[in-house]
């Protein structure tokens, strides 16, 4: 303490307060006290107290300095007992013991197999002594068996339980089929890794995750680790890749964004992940051009949809569920409304679908919230980012994003439902693969923008509707490139082809669709999602392949929910032949189709030529030919009585929320196909 202490406020003319200072000063540089007391009653280090800080500092920094240090000597030292060179491999036994001064006691290596059976045999060093561990690589052309227990078949060896999938030497990922004999899969830049599992003592495929990263075994070609779009990674044990991290996602506030994963199991072996613990709402997005915006200006037509059919689950932002500039965060529920030449969008269609299903499926009622953001007549380039309707999508994203928060919703877009192209068909500077391209930006670009704005860990698909519209100058196998890109692009990263348009009704321009047919798009979208996203995916209908039965009999192989089934109700056969089916190749005259029929399986569609072809780089198109223009008729043909159409549909289908006795089917998309 000072010695007058008179409690003066600083500053002070008083001399007895200058006396305090000075007596604090003195203490401050001579004092051997690690601390002094002002006249103020602060506590102060003196110079002694300073010195002795930073000698405690210093020496706490060596001791950490050194614990560091042995703790990086000791993940060296693990990683260097761990890791296997592939580079470092032998011939011999004998070879691999002579260096094993090169191989730390406790770590493994491989030596070439002296008998064949596998690629390599793993040992390890025990004690100075190589000892088998019964691990092996297994050589491509190793003699797999099939497990019939499997839900997708597998192959695999019980001895060591190495099991598929692998890649080949050709990079691509390879099935074991139930024959026994290899299938290729997917390429590796949108492999599907289909991870593996054990259940009891059978090691089984348990699910299809999307890859974005894979390293795979150069000697073996075996996947040896894997990282999937949703957050998970996958590292190869004895048993097969197992799953490393359970929890999708990188952690933190993010998770909770993730779709609820209570596995709602249903009839079979369907899961719905969904449930109402976790309050989540469903975002829809349409977008593209006039068939996306609903343009029908035609008097005769009335609104579907106009009154809501589940106004407590399906929303649209107020104003209207077609977006402008005007913003909004008040839901109300979803209905169509005419505005100008606009009237029913695909949006009531899907919402009111997909909520009917799931609550069938489950028992819960989602909720839905949908929007449209579309411009009539403007090709891509005035459809992605930088264009004022591309913004429009982006505001009304966040305007549902702030009103689902508001609400203690977590907002999940699911899709993009893309109708758009029509303009692009027009376009004569259009080449093959050019739209496939602008498809891959716009998704990038949109995905991107919608995941950053709702903060969901998994990416909406872009749902595509194939286009009816064929321009003059395009035929059976020219041109239509906007059409057949949906196909090329289907199952590639997040595009799903969900519809094609030539099965509706179209107004009298020939070119939109009536306000029941946007309603029946819609529905076929949700069929799709619900497939895609809650039960085991939607693969469509668009052809997975071929195979001559015969030097004159084509099958073409359609995956299918039901077995296919050729309609000449819905579809007019008036002008079209043999149910929208052409053939050619490179000769001057290439055979005939004589007929066309459902092979015996249900599963693909029996092409017969009237001769055995004589040229080659056959060609097989479908549903890519409409009907000329009648005498007197200035609308272009279009949809089921005179576009370019055809009569292959499934058996089975969904029933119309808004008129239960009209079924809703899957129809195959126009195609080509080449044949050789």
């Amino acid at each position: 303490m000072s010695e007058y202490d008179t409690g003066n406020p600083v500053p002070s003319a008083s001399m007895p307060d200058a006396w305090d200072n000075m007596q604090s000063i003195d203490k401050f540089v001579n004092s051997s006290d690690e601390t002094i007391t002002t006249r103020t009653g602060e506590q102060l280090d003196t110079l002694h107290g300073v010195n002795v800080k930073a000698d405690n500092q210093l020496t706490q920094q060596q001791a950490d300095f050194e614990t560091s240090q042995e703790e990086r000597d000791a993940v060296v030292e693990e990683t260097r007992q761990n890791l296997i060179p592939l580079s470092k491999q032998y011939m011999t036994l004998e070879a691999a013991q002579a260096d094993i001064a090169n191989i730390p006691a406790g770590s493994t290596t491989y030596v070439r197999s002296q008998d064949g059976s596998s690629l390599a045999d793993e040992y390890i060093n025990l004690a100075g002594t190589l000892q088998p561990t019964g691990r092996r690589m297994l050589r491509d052309d190793y003699g797999y068996q099939v497990s019939p227990d499997s839900v997708a078949l597998a192959g695999y060896d019980p001895e060591t339980k190495r099991v598929a999938p692998f890649l080949n030497t050709n990079g691509r990922l390879i099935q074991i089929g139930p024959d026994g004999k290899y299938y290729e899969l997917l390429t590796p830049q949108e492999a599907e890794l289909y991870a593996l599992g054990s259940e009891g003592q059978v090691t089984q495929f348990i699910g299809g995750e999307k890859v974005w990263r894979m390293i795979v075994d150069a000697a073996t070609k075996q996947i040896v680790e894997a990282y999937t779009v949703g957050g998970h990674h996958w590292i190869y044990s004895d048993s097969g890749l197992i799953l490393v991290n359970q929890e999708s996602g990188g952690g933190g506030d993010d998770d909770a964004n993730q779709l609820p994963e209570y596995g709602l199991h249903l009839s079979g072996s369907t899961v719905y992940p969904y449930s109402e613990d976790v309050p989540v709402c469903f975002i829809f997005v349409t977008a593209g051009q006039s068939n996306a915006r609903g343009y029908c200006p035609d008097a005769d037509q009335t609104i579907v949809a106009a009154t809501p059919v589940y106004p407590d689950n399906a929303f649209m932002l107020s104003g209207g569920v077609r977006r402008t500039g005007t913003r909004s965060t008040t839901l109300v529920p979803l209905v169509e409304a005419v505005s100008g030449t606009d009237k029913e969008t695909a949006a009531s269609g899907l919402a009111n679908t997909f909520i009917r299903d799931m609550a069938a499926a489950t028992g819960i009622m989602p909720r839905t919230l949908s929007i449209v953001c579309a411009q009539s007549g403007q090709a891509y380039e005035y459809q992605k980012r930088g264009n004022q309707v591309y913004q429009y999508l982006l505001d009304s994203i966040e305007d549902c994003v702030t009103a689902c928060k508001a609400k203690g919703w977590l907002p999940i877009v699911l899709c993009v439902d893309w109708m758009q192209g029509e303009s692009d068909e027009d376009w004569s500077g259009l080449r093959e693969g050019m739209y496939e391209s602008r498809l891959h930006q716009y998704q990038r670009q949109a995905i991107s923008d919608i995941m950053a704005r709702t903060g969901q860990n998994e990416p909406p698909i872009i749902a595509q509707t194939q286009i009816g519209y064929v321009n003059d100058n395009h035929g059976a196998f020219t041109g239509q490139y906007v059409r057949m890109s949906v196909n090329k692009l289907h199952g590639h990263e997040q595009f799903r082809c969900v519809n094609t348009l030539y099965q509706y009704d179209f107004i009298s321009d020939g070119l939109h669709l009536t306000c029941a047919a946007q309603n029946k798009r819609g529905a076929a979208v949700a069929r799709a999602i619900v497939q895609e996203w809650f039960a085991s995916g939607w693969y469509g209908m668009v052809p997975s392949g071929f195979v001559w039965n015969s030097p004159t009999q084509i099958q073409i192989n359609v995956p299918s929910y039901t077995n296919l089934t050729i309609d000449t109700t819905n579809i007019s056969t008036d002008g079209l032949a043999n149910y929208g089916f052409n053939y050619t190749d490179e000769s001057a005259s290439p055979p005939a189709v004589s007929s066309v029929a459902i092979s015996s399986d249900g599963k693909g569609v029996l092409i017969n030529l009237a001769s055995a072809p004589t040229g080659r780089f056959g060609r097989v198109s479908y549903a890519t030919v409409e009907n000329p223009l009648q005498s007197g008729a200035t609308v272009k043909p279009s949809g089921r009585t005179l576009g370019a159409r055809g009569c292959v549909r499934s058996s089975a289908g969904i029933t119309w929320v808004y008129d239960t006795s009209v079924t809703l089917y899957d129809w195959l998309p126009a195609f080509r196909i080449n044949v050789f």
